[in-house]
């Protein structure tokens, strides 16, 4: 489901990546991972109504966001008028049919968390252990600390840090696998 609707999204989000911020083919694939990242953070944590909101449209604010951050990055910030990011909104029958695809919103969590249990357990220890604790089951950073055994829950930070880059490393290599 996930992967219909980031396949469906990216020739919409890189051409107009490409138009309006000049960005090439690797920085669009890098907003776009990290856009996507944040829309499945948003849907998990509830902030995003999947059966109200217009995912596309959504999902294109949040690749105006990040686009704005690789641009004052790079020091090309390029401010994008709002009406443009209005012009692109789906129909009430692209929005149905998209919305047709999802199953029952208990069904899309265990999907959700299924798909993203087996890519952290692709991650090596302590990697796979600090995100899950962190993201799924809200661990603190002292609890963490004390979990694991690290000295101090600043140390646990650097490590789930480090961790998340190299989670994104990975989710970025699975996206240019994805879209070839």
């Amino acid at each position: 489901m996930l992967d219909t609707f980031a396949r469906k999204e990216w020739p919409v989000a890189q051409s107009w990546l490409s138009r309006v911020y000049g960005l090439g083919v690797h920085d669009c694939e890098d907003v776009f991972q990290e856009a996507f990242i944040v829309l499945w953070n948003h849907m998990r944590q509830g902030r995003f109504d999947i059966h109200h909101d217009k995912v596309g449209s959504y999902f294109l604010g949040i690749c105006k966001k990040k686009a704005q951050e690789t641009m004052r990055k790079k020091q090309r910030f390029v401010p994008v008028p709002d009406d443009v990011l209005a012009a692109r909104e789906f129909s009430a029958e692209k929005s149905e049919q998209l919305l047709l695809t999802f199953e029952s919103e208990a069904s899309l969590r265990e999907k959700k968390e299924t798909m993203i249990r087996q890519m952290l357990r692709q991650m090596p220890e302590p990697c796979n252990k600090i995100l899950w604790a962190f993201y799924f089951e809200s661990f603190s950073m002292q609890e963490m600390a004390e979990l694991y055994g690290y000295a101090s829950a600043a140390a646990v930070k650097v490590t789930k840090h480090r961790c998340l880059e190299k989670f994104g490393k990975w989710c970025s290599e699975k996206f240019k696998t994805m879209f070839r």
